[in-house]
């Protein structure tokens, strides 16, 4: 006899569980969009199913974003701007779950770039004075030992440079709708042009990090040990070609100028990049002291 309990999926009518609307031979429900289940959904089977295959098409949106973000610059902003969204993850979790990634590799291989430590914007060429002077008036307030306060900072300032980050986007933005006024394009172009150039330099700086800390390893068990700053300057000259590789890819696919207005867009947002790492560590400063 066969079990009448519950309504399956051959049955002529269910119930929503959800909003109690009666429905017929209808896989999901009329008025909230409730799923009808099957018995299959009530199995150990039935749940490891749609748990894979909700990995799978997270996984693969991810996957296909970073190869198109690393190899096909400009091609997830140009789909973005024309209406082809399914296939990749959107701007903002695409730009955070890269953001985790890249300070993620960076606590592992010890190479920081973004967050520097105290003693390193004390003796700053251009604002080291003032830094010099805020710290003094902050210790001399607080009556904190040099060491004490230096150990905090140098932790805090690691938590505020991820949360921070995302201030190097208005100024890319604003930059990009500068140089490309003339064009048909709305503020969330340059918003998400910029949210992906940053997802591109923070997901290549994240590849790049494990290789240098691997040379870095095997040059020091070889006895062959490399100034770190000679690496810097490497991965300094490895991150501005990339960047400038990505500028004149995605300015050509995203805006279509000719090659002219392409060479000096390139040129102006390369060269405006250091200037806005270099805010970016003035601000994660005085956030820090603000927060210790």
């Amino acid at each position: 006899m066969p079990d009448t309990s519950g309504p399956t999926r051959n049955s002529q009518e269910w119930v929503c569980p959800n909003c109690d609307t009666a429905s017929e031979l209808a896989a999901y429900c009329a008025r909230c969009g409730e799923r009808r289940l099957t018995d299959h959904d009530n199995s150990l089977h039935g749940l490891a199913t749609h748990w894979f295959e909700s990995v799978l098409h997270v996984d693969g949106r991810f996957l296909r974003s970073a190869s198109d973000l690393l190899l096909k610059p400009g091609e997830l902003t140009d789909a973005f701007r024309a209406g082809r969204r399914k296939r990749f993850i959107n701007p903002i979790p695409l730009f955070l779950a890269v953001s985790i990634i890249f300070f993620v590799t960076q606590s592992l291989t010890g190479l920081n770039i973004l967050s520097v430590p105290l003693e390193t914007h004390l003796h700053n060429d251009l604002y080291g004075e003032q830094a010099n002077a805020t710290i003094k008036q902050h210790l001399a307030r607080t009556r904190e030992s040099p060491t004490t306060y230096a150990a905090d900072f140098n932790k805090r300032e690691q938590s505020v440079a991820k949360s921070a980050i995302v201030i190097m986007l208005p100024p890319i933005a604003l930059l990009l709708a500068f140089l490309f006024m003339r064009r048909e394009h709305r503020a969330p172009v340059h918003v998400v042009f910029g949210l992906h150039f940053l997802s591109f330099m923070l997901l290549f700086l994240a590849l790049l990090f494990p290789i240098v800390a691997i040379v870095l390893r095997l040059g020091a068990i070889v006895g062959l040990h490399v100034d770190w700053g000679v690496a810097d300057i490497i991965i300094s000259i490895l991150e501005v070609a990339a960047v400038a590789m990505y500028f004149w890819c995605a300015v050509r696919r995203v805006y279509g100028v000719n090659s002219i207005h392409q060479l000096l867009a390139t040129i102006v947002l390369t060269g405006f990049v250091p200037l806005i790492l270099y805010g970016y560590r003035i601000a994660t400063f005085w956030l820090t002291v603000q927060l210790t």
